[in-house]
Order: C-alpha cells, then structure tokens, then sequence
C-alpha cells in the first residue's frame, strides 16, 4: 500500500485496468482497449476513453509505471508496480461486491413504452432479439477459444454467465416481440430456469 498516503479512490475501471496490466504485463493503452474489446468488453461497459486517461491516473497514484518511447509515436507502456499489485490483490481477497447493474438500453425504452406507438416497441423488441441473437453466436466462438485452456476457467466462467444472460435477455425480447406481433396486451416474465 501507499506509505504515509491515504489509500486512494478506486473505480471499477482502475481495477480493470489493473487487473490487465498485471496480467498481460507492460501494456499500451491501445492493447488494453484491444484486449477489453476482445473479452470484458462484452460484459462491462464503460467509456473506453477511460483506458487512456485511468492508467495515466494510476501511474501518478505509484500503482503503474510508465515508460515512454523515445522516438516514433512516444507510445507509453505501463506496468503494474508492486503497491498496485497489493492494491489490485486486496480487492480480489475482498467478497464483498456492490450489487449488479443491469444497464440494457432497450429496458430503459420498453419502460416509457407507453409513450410511444406499438409498432416502436414491436421494432425494439426485433432489433434486440438480432442484437442477443448476435452476441450469442460471438459467444460461441469466444467459448471454442477458452474452454479447454485450464489458465482461462475464471475468464470461460465469467463468459458461461454472459451466456446465460444473452440466452435469458433473448428469450425475454423473442417473447415481447411474439406477443406484439399477436397483438397481446401483457408482458413477457422470463422463468428463472433461463438464468442457470
């Protein structure tokens, strides 16, 4: 930890960037927006503007380091210093998490639903059938990837949920578009089976 300095306000991002440095090693802020594309990406979202201006942030807190290329495009590498590798393993020892947030666009527009025609909501409801049905198929290739590779249980882990909650949000939205498309009044209630 930080000797003599109070222990500083971390985000869920600064986490996240913490935690991928340490295990790619020195990375660009470029390769870590790569790398959250290719995998968190899928499951957090967040500005990615963020993956470069939290490592920057973090390197004047003393929990990266930060080297600079001389010549070329200056590109700068960071590292994970060994107060950030206390920090980041202080909170993965911690249990405790806050509770989830579930920030799925097409809920905050079914919720004014009312304020808009049906045929907007039936058109929502499609659109975000194609979108799960989409990501399942991403899914699906990111599984034949790491599902054998003994190093990426907790990362397949973290993917096997991402399924399960495409799989629940495709069957929610299939069904409010079927019920539009008949012309029903009442609103889909996705079975708690969906989610395991």
């Amino acid at each position: 930890m930080l000797v003599g300095v109070s222990t500083p306000r971390l985000s869920h991002t600064s986490y996240l960037v913490l935690g991928l440095v340490a295990g790619m090693g020195p990375v660009t802020p470029y390769e870590l927006k790569q790398m959250v594309n290719a995998s968190l990406g899928c499951f957090w979202s967040f500005p990615h503007s963020q993956l470069y201006s939290e490592p920057e942030r973090l390197a004047g807190l003393g929990l990266l380091d930060v080297e600079q290329e001389d010549a070329g495009r200056r590109r700068k590498r960071y590292s994970v210093t060994a107060a950030g590798r206390e920090v980041l393993l202080a909170w993965l020892r911690d249990p405790d998490a806050e509770r989830a947030e579930i920030r799925e666009p097409g809920l905050l527009k079914l919720f004014f639903g009312a304020l808009a025609d049906d045929e907007d909501m039936t058109r929502l409801a499609q659109a975000r059938v194609k979108l799960y049905q989409q990501e399942l198929d991403q899914y699906a290739e990111m599984e034949k990837a790491i599902k054998d590779e003994p190093d990426m249980r907790y990362p397949y882990a973290t993917l096997r949920l991402g399924i399960s909650w495409a799989h629940a949000c495709l069957a929610f939205w299939t069904e409010l578009a079927d019920q539009q498309a008949a012309g029903e009044q009442r609103l889909p209630c996705v079975s708690a089976s969906l989610l395991i």
